[in-house]
């Protein structure tokens, strides 16, 4: 019976003598693509005032976001349970579907077609930028 080593010293003097080059870059192998995110568009905080207000420090990163991404449109939508008119401005219509699936309050983030992430009960700046950015939840 042939073992491990034998067989790798066997192999390694048969290519040797043969002629078999072996590769001598230090170069690192290519890696696959990474499929890159879909880029945020609007952030829309979704919430009922009777359960409660915008927390302060939530509305201050919402702001900051606002100013400092001339790319991200940013707004808030308050639900009236209480109205039941039922009528939602078209820029909030998907907001409004996927805070009614993942229930409310809530930040979502959409791109140009489609919810991207949805963060629940979402209090202040690392929420937002998770929302825009992604990577792990704060």
């Amino acid at each position: 019976m042939m073992t491990r080593p034998r067989l790798l010293g066997l192999l390694l003097g048969l290519c040797l003598m043969t002629g078999c080059e072996f590769p001598t870059t230090t170069q690192p192998l290519p890696t696959p693509s990474q499929p890159t995110a879909p880029a945020i568009v609007r952030l829309t905080y979704v919430y009922e005032k009777d359960q409660g207000g915008i927390p302060p420090a939530l509305a201050a990163a919402i702001s900051d976001a606002e100013l400092s991404s001339g790319s991200v449109r940013v707004g808030v939508f308050e639900e009236d349970s209480t109205t039941g008119a039922g009528n939602v401005p078209e820029q909030f219509r998907r907001a409004k579907e996927a805070a009614d699936k993942y229930g409310k309050p809530c930040l979502v983030a959409e791109s140009a077609d489609a919810v991207v992430r949805v963060r629940l009960k979402p209090q202040g700046k690392a929420d937002v930028e998770y929302a825009l950015k992604g990577g792990p939840k704060p």
